[in-house]
């Protein structure tokens, strides 16, 4: 077995550093301001609205640096997003996410969170592990609040903790989640990880592969 992850002396620094009642404090405390963003937003959408308040079709996005990382902005069309951030917001459309969505840039910069308003989205995480929702050393949430979604990771994603706390919530559509191998769908080594519909319509799950009984390489080497 490749034992290379071992060599990674970030690997060794961040669990020896890893505060984990801080790490959770800190997700409830975002959690908590995230919610109240959101019933702000769908009252405000609730609300009858005229033409000024309407988004314009012809807005394709926009994007800004922040400490925390960067904050990418899309507009109604359909996108496809393959830039890691610190917050990915898409306004609608049927948009195709590629690679590490919603898991934290690294330890300085410990948040990625995708929160999607509606389209029939795809959501590829690719070959590699940690994606979709990956709490790794970090918070990392997917929010995705309607249409009919597809959800497919290799490992560790779906809503996982590795170390962390790993969110995925979509709130609406029939939707499909396909886990390669291990570690998704509300898992945790150790950590605190949510796969959640939010709704009353059954999901569809799925395994395209035998889960596999060897764990993954140290986490901290897939920063890499």
């Amino acid at each position: 077995m490749d034992q290379s992850a071992t060599l990674s002396r970030k690997s060794i620094e961040a669990l020896g550093g890893l505060d984990r009642e801080y790490l959770e404090f800190g997700s409830v405390i975002f959690l908590s301001h995230f919610q109240r963003a959101l019933k702000e937003y769908q009252a405000a959408t609730a609300r009858p609205q005229g033409e000024a308040d309407a988004i314009p079709a012809s807005f394709a996005g926009c994007g800004f640096e922040t400490a925390f990382g960067p904050v990418r902005i899309y507009g109604l069309g359909a996108d496809s997003i393959d830039s890691r951030t610190f917050l990915t917001l898409d306004l609608g459309g049927d948009d195709h996410y590629v690679g590490r969505q919603g898991v934290p840039l690294s330890p300085e910069q410990p948040i990625g969170v995708v929160l999607d308003l509606g389209g029939n989205d795809r959501y590829d995480g690719g070959p590699q592990p940690v994606s979709l929702g990956c709490g790794l050393f970090g918070f990392g949430a997917i929010f995705d609040l309607s249409g009919e979604d597809h959800y497919r990771c290799a490992a560790a994603g779906l809503g996982a903790g590795i170390f962390g706390v790993g969110l995925l919530v979509d709130s609406a559509g029939n939707d499909t989640y396909t886990l390669d191998t291990h570690d998704g769908e509300g898992s945790a080594v150790p950590g605190s990880g949510c796969s959640s519909t939010w709704r009353e319509t059954t999901p569809t799950l799925a395994a395209s592969a035998p889960r596999d009984t060897e764990r993954p390489l140290a986490p901290a080497c897939w920063w890499m």
